[in-house]
């Protein structure tokens, strides 16, 4: 049995599942307005798509970026109760994948999602104190 889970380490991962939670709901309006799109006229589309500034292949793209972020995130989440040094090494993998993901995201669409951006980074800093560190090894321990 792990011992307890330090104070950072609870806090970074209510970080990754509120993070992840929020990405998903913004995923699920997303969704919403595509199949409203897709169901529209096609004048009426290409009406909406002007005035949003965006194309299809865009919000697919921010979909697809989005859905990848959570999945990462929540995964990482998961993963940090386990403890030892594979835990850990996936977790900054994974939240530092999130983090240039939603990056690489905002140049690509020109949007910027500060949160999702810095949450992950806010998260990766409390994977690396000492105190995450000391417990992630003596997890490997045990």
């Amino acid at each position: 049995m792990n011992p307890p889970m330090p104070g950072p380490l609870k806090a970074a991962r209510i970080i990754l599942f509120v993070t992840a939670g929020l990405v998903g709901v913004s995923l699920v309006m997303s969704l919403l307005s595509l199949f409203f799109l897709l169901g529209a006229p096609e004048q009426e589309q290409r009406r909406l798509l002007a005035e949003s500034g965006t194309d299809l292949g865009e919000i697919l793209l921010r979909f697809a970026l989005g859905l990848l972020s959570a999945v990462a995130l929540a995964t990482a989440g998961v993963l940090l109760p386990k403890g030892g040094r594979r835990a850990h090494l996936l977790a900054r993998l994974l939240v530092g994948g999130a983090a240039l993901v939603t990056i690489v995201g905002a140049v690509l669409t020109d949007r910027a999602a500060a949160m999702v951006v810095l949450s992950p980074l806010v998260v990766l800093i409390l994977l690396q104190l000492r105190v995450s560190h000391e417990w992630f090894v003596e997890t490997e321990r045990t």
